[in-house]
């Protein structure tokens, strides 16, 4: 039958195409579809950060709606492409617009969930920024005890960074201490941090930190204004309002404010009410909620009051009466919910703290355990070693009073038998006690050694006698 030939090539041919496959080939596409993926990632996360610059802008800004549906855009490209640190600054970035909005229950809660990410844990900085966002939500609560431990939680965060992003941290930290320090009424306190924060300040281009420093100036200038210091007051309640208008930041509600709180002391009602008005105005127009704006409305109603507008005084005293109420029963509920959410942190510490202390615990009695049994082998050990010690002595010490009691015997029957090899023999036996007599009694004769020999061996006097009868031969022999 001729074989074949067809078949039986195909048939070797085909395992050699599929190791080509797959050493060859199937690398190739996996670093295809691999270069693939990373381009399209890549892709998504320029998208991402374009997002963000806008979120920030709007930020910047104070267009807070704007700022965070930019951010959501932002954040669920993340979470669709599962990346770390991009999920945990969209996070930030929607915690940062819910705060400016005064929803400190939604801030708090992607606060949490930046903090929760993988990539925060690696970021010192970036914590810190998250413990800043929170403390600050808590001071706008009203929890002030609470948001001071954080303002210094965060400060102890970056004694040792040097980055420009944790000098602006720092920058922010000190701001919040020092507003902190400013309404409880330790004016000294909060002149120091902003002293220690314009000197970080400087460290920027003016143009990169104007608003920072026109806040400063008005902290600076409300401090000097309560400690009745009105020249000073106006000097840099001016200075902050003119580096703003300098920029043209469209943020000026609280410059506005604080002149019109100025004019107010010093008793030109007509201009502090112009400045009140123009804060007003400003405020209205951004998206945001600030719960120190509402004292305005009864400021104004009070001068409107004094100048005898009956009408207007009531109109301000009921926005004053409305906005007031709301901010308090917005408080409330977020501050119930800030509460819960702080108990559970407090409890996920405290059961990690304890886990950790059973952990700790459990390896301790281990380690005693295993030192404990470690001790006791090797007591075990020693103790068969010094058995075995002990009873190779006691063998070698019966050995040995085996070998003098046979010696002993040898040499009384030698000297029963007045044997000339007696005293040689004893000499053997016994060299130290011969030795001894002759160091006490050097002139003894060798009579008297061979006469101490056997009291030595306990001879009886009758004993004595009789081997004493052969003395002067024994004598001859040494």
């Amino acid at each position: 039958m001729i074989p074949n030939l067809t078949t039986e090539t195909k048939t070797h041919q085909m395992p050699a195409f599929s190791k080509i496959v797959t050493k060859i080939f199937l690398p190739i596409l996996f670093l295809i579809s691999s270069f693939s993926f990373a381009q399209k990632n890549e892709a998504k996360l320029k998208e991402i950060e374009a997002l963000s610059d806008l979120s920030y802008k709007s930020y910047t800004e104070l267009k807070n709606e704007e700022s965070l549906e930019y951010a959501k855009k932002g954040n669920k490209i993340a979470l669709e492409i599962g990346d770390s640190k991009a999920i945990a600054r969209t996070y930030n970035q929607i915690a940062r617009a819910y705060t400016n909005m005064g929803k400190q229950k939604e801030a708090l809660e992607n606060i949490d969930k930046a903090m929760a990410e993988k990539f925060t844990k690696t970021d010192p900085i970036f914590v810190a920024k998250l413990i800043l966002l929170k403390a600050n939500n808590h001071s706008m609560l009203g929890l002030y005890e609470v948001a001071n431990k954080e303002y210094f939680e965060a400060l102890d965060l970056l004694k040792n960074e040097t980055k420009p992003a944790a000098i602006r941290e720092k920058i922010s930290i000190y701001s919040l201490i020092s507003y902190d320090f400013f309404n409880k009424g330790d004016f000294q306190s909060s002149l120091k941090y902003e002293n220690l924060k314009i000197k970080l300040l400087k460290t920027f281009p003016e143009e990169e930190v104007a608003s920072r420093i026109s806040e400063m100036y008005d902290m600076k200038g409300s401090i000097f204004l309560e400690t009745k210091k009105l020249d000073s007051a106006y000097h840099y309640l001016t200075k902050g309002y003119e580096l703003k208008k300098k920029y043209n930041d469209p943020v000026m509600y609280t410059q506005y404010y604080s002149l019109g709180d100025y004019h107010n002391q010093t008793g030109d009602a007509k201009k502090a009410l112009e400045f009140y008005l123009k804060s007003v105005e400003n405020y209205d127009s951004l998206q945001v909620e600030d719960p120190a704006i509402v004292k305005v409305y009864k400021d104004i109603s009070d001068i409107y009051a004094k100048m005898g507008n009956k009408e207007k005084e009531n109109f301000y005293l009921k926005k004053y009466s409305e906005a007031n109420s709301e901010v308090q029963q917005s408080k409330a509920e977020n501050t119930n919910e800030a509460v819960k959410m702080i108990v559970k942190e407090k409890d996920e510490k405290f059961n990690a703290f304890q886990s950790k202390s059973f952990l700790t615990i459990g390896g301790i009695v281990l380690g005693v355990a295993a030192l404990i049994f470690g001790l006791f082998f090797w007591y075990k050990k020693t103790s068969k070693k010094t058995e075995e010690i002990i009873s190779q002595k006691e063998e070698e010490n019966h050995d040995l009073l085996q070998k003098v009691n046979e010696s002993f015997d040898d040499i009384v029957q030698l000297a029963k038998t007045n044997s000339p090899e007696f005293f040689t023999r004893f000499q053997e036996v016994y060299p130290e006690y011969i030795e001894k007599l002759k160091e006490i009694y050097p002139e003894i004769s060798i009579d008297d050694l061979r006469f101490c020999s056997l009291l030595k061996l306990n001879f009886s006097t009758k004993d004595r006698k009789s081997t004493r009868l052969n003395s002067s031969h024994m004598s001859s022999s040494y």
